[in-house]
């Protein structure tokens, strides 16, 4: 799958990740809010799968996904996903964890939006990130980070600018490298530590 791609509304697909890949990729789940607006409220990885609605017989999604990472994902038809639900007990309680996961990531990313300031975000983000995809250098543009954090590209711009300064991160035409994982850590404000333990919590597979 190419790096940093994206896919919108899927009325018959859902995707997760081949946990035996070589290189994991992660899908960073956008709400549309008006032409051109966009902001992030999860992502997801090999613990779960993109169409999550279609498991409850919902043929549309009004998410966005947005990849990022390189690597191989398997795909479902919707029916399929739905019968296969219905007949495995086992495989309902694995989506409701799943499912209970990201409702926290959603919640947490609200919270986080609201309150905290735009390095803190990023921060936050940028370690999210690195976990899900385990490492340290990632493709990022502006306008995708601007998208991700919930801030203007200026307020991006800022963030980085101030993250690289104290030699956290560098930062270069899209290049992202995480330089010093404690220093982040401690830029970053309590949620990358929520979001941590809720994914930590979610079994994968």
């Amino acid at each position: 799958m190419a790096s940093v791609a994206g896919f919108g509304p899927t009325e018959a697909n859902n995707f997760t990740n081949q946990r035996r890949g070589p290189s994991p990729w992660v899908a960073a789940l956008l709400t549309v809010l008006a032409p051109g607006k966009t902001a992030e409220v999860g992502m997801v990885g090999a613990e779960g799968l993109v169409g999550m609605s279609a498991a409850a017989g919902i043929k549309l999604s009004q998410l966005r996904a947005v990849v990022q990472g390189q690597g191989t994902a398997l795909r479902m038809k919707a029916g399929r996903l739905e019968k296969e639900v219905a007949a495995s007990g086992a495989l309902q309680r694995s989506l409701f964890r799943f499912t209970q996961e990201l409702m926290g990531q959603v919640t947490q990313v609200a919270a986080c939006n609201r309150f905290h300031r735009a390095e803190m975000r990023m921060a936050r983000w940028l370690l999210v990130t690195r976990d899900r995809l385990r490492a340290n250098s990632f493709r990022m543009t502006h306008e995708l980070l601007a998208q991700m954090i919930g801030a203007r590209r200026v307020g991006v711009t800022n963030a980085a600018g101030n993250l690289a300064k104290r030699n956290l991160i560098s930062y270069s035409r899209g290049n992202v490298r995480v330089l010093d994982v404690s220093g982040l850590r401690a830029a970053s404000c309590e949620c990358y530590e929520v979001a941590k333990g809720q994914y930590a919590a979610t079994p994968v597979g």
